[in-house]
């Protein structure tokens, strides 16, 4: 069931403005990035930008406003294609002068962003993320401090994975591996492995800046990863490693040190692996009639860890899913 409120609507209870004739209804998430809907209904007077919908997901009912619908033809009928950012996204247009959290856990961190904000919001945030860390948050928007591309966003100084439950906003430290299997014979449809090995870096050359212009690297020059000959040749890359104040105050072999160190986590991090992905077509069993009374066992979302194995391709795996998308209207994976 797919409904519709009001853009101010702070009550998403009621089961009032159902619309009832839509076309197709798709949800797509990508792990720690986009989430967003698109709809093709028939005109209707009630599509009007900013209002909200409603949505079946793999999370249970989301919350999307829409963007400015768009009227074509399909088939021969005038139709509204509608796309919805998660509500998540209201965060977009509020702002953040400057906050400072300050040798804080992740959980710290989120509520001094969500607290900071120049606009009241109804956002809450949870998260057991260990360790501590620093970062400073200025002149931008909670999304962007929590999940912009830049070194110093909650993403990349705490790590882990991003849930949006409607108002509610979780980063979670792990991944779950709740048993889900897509298998050959079973419910996999289709599959395709893509292997990309362009990124891939085997051998690091450091560079810090201590003073100046001036350059520093390492006296052996390099850091290879333990898979230096795994590949038909080395793959060579600079690293620029940028020095704390504090840190340029240590000796120059401490210094050394800090490069050998920051080179064998990126090593530890995947730099010398290809990325794989697996693009995986499957029947989603807890929808279907003969594994209904399974459905807790057959439940998946963003982030889990699922095993995969294809007799035809050789291939077993336990990969991550890192993009998904779902059809709202029949409940189930596309």
């Amino acid at each position: 069931m797919i409904r519709i409120f009001d853009s101010t609507e702070t009550n998403f209870d009621h089961h009032e403005n159902v619309l009832s004739d839509v076309i197709s209804c798709k949800v797509t998430e990508e792990e720690n990035g986009t989430f967003f809907v698109e709809l093709v209904t028939p005109i209707d007077h009630r599509i009007e930008e900013n209002k909200i919908l409603k949505v079946p997901t793999p999370r249970g009912e989301q919350l999307f406003r829409i963007s400015k619908p768009v009227r074509s033809l399909d088939g021969g009928k005038r139709v509204y294609s509608v796309f919805g950012m998660h509500i998540f996204y209201d965060l977009l247009d509020n702002f953040i002068l400057n906050i400072r959290p300050t040798d804080v856990t992740a959980i710290n961190a989120g509520k001094a962003i969500l607290d900071g904000t120049e606009l009241p919001h109804n956002f809450t945030f949870k998260s057991n993320v260990q360790g501590l860390n620093t970062s400073n948050f200025v002149r931008m928007n909670p999304v962007q401090a929590m999940m912009g591309n830049q070194e110093n966003s909650l993403l990349s100084r705490w790590g882990g994975f991003l849930y949006r439950d409607n108002f509610e906003i979780d980063l979670r430290a792990t991944s779950l591996d709740r048993g889900y299997e897509i298998a050959f014979g079973k419910n996999l449809t289709g599959a395709k492995e893509d292997i990309d090995v362009s990124g891939v870096v085997t051998r690091l050359y450091p560079t810090v800046v201590i003073e100046g212009n001036e350059v520093t690297a390492l006296p052996e020059k390099y850091v290879d990863s333990p898979l230096i000959n795994s590949y038909h040749q080395i793959k060579i890359k600079e690293h620029r490693i940028t020095l704390t104040d504090e840190q340029k105050l240590l000796s120059i072999e401490q210094i050394y040190q800090l490069m050998r160190t920051e080179c064998q986590e990126q090593f530890n991090l995947g730099l010398d692996k290809p990325r794989i992905n697996y693009k995986v077509d499957f029947v989603e069993l807890s929808k279907t009639e003969q594994y209904k009374d399974l459905s807790v066992l057959e439940t998946l979302d963003i982030s889990d860890t699922v095993s995969v194995n294809v007799l035809p391709l050789n291939l077993s795996v336990d990969a991550r899913l890192v993009k998904y998308s779902y059809d709202a209207l029949r409940e189930r994976f596309l």
